[in-house]
């Protein structure tokens, strides 16, 4: 299985929550990236049957360029006639879920609407931060890599 995780990790604690994924995902060919550094077009070439998509809550708000970065990524799928069996979503924060969670509901429905990826973990992984630059609250990547054995589970149980 290849897997390609793409995070929007401003002060490094998206890519510690991308590591802490990417372990539940032994034995598979892994490519971990911030999405400034892969162009939309070289991750569809990369060919992967995972897509992890990192987002961030900063100002109140979502990052755009997650977003602006999937759907390039989405258009160039779609142009090329290509999909992806699995999309998965994780987003970093700092404020109470309550505070938050429209946000995150529409990001991830933002990602359960592309058609070229066919089935979307039906919830989003969570990292809460302790202060706007982090660090990650204590016990966030243990909780991290239990849910990601979890959707390891669920992408096993799908036949594509």
């Amino acid at each position: 299985m290849k897997v390609l995780l793409v995070h929007d990790s401003k002060f490094g604690n998206g890519e510690k929550v991308a590591k802490s994924i990417v372990k539940a995902f032994d034995g598979s060919e892994i490519k971990s990236v911030h999405n400034k550094n892969i162009k939309p077009k070289d991750a569809v070439e990369y060919s992967a049957d995972v897509l992890i998509i990192g987002n961030a809550v900063r100002m109140f708000r979502m990052s755009g360029s997650a977003k602006r970065w999937l759907k390039k990524f989405n258009r160039i799928l779609t142009k090329q006639d290509k999909s992806i069996p699995f999309g998965i979503s994780f987003i970093t924060h700092m404020r109470p879920i309550e505070k938050i969670e429209s946000h995150l509901i529409k990001f991830h429905k933002y990602l359960m609407g592309i058609e070229s990826i066919i089935n979307v973990y039906p919830e989003y992984i969570l990292a809460q931060v302790e202060d706007i630059e982090g660090p990650l609250r204590s016990g966030v990547l243990t909780e991290i890599e239990a849910q990601s054995s979890v959707l390891v589970k669920w992408i096993n149980s799908i036949d594509i």
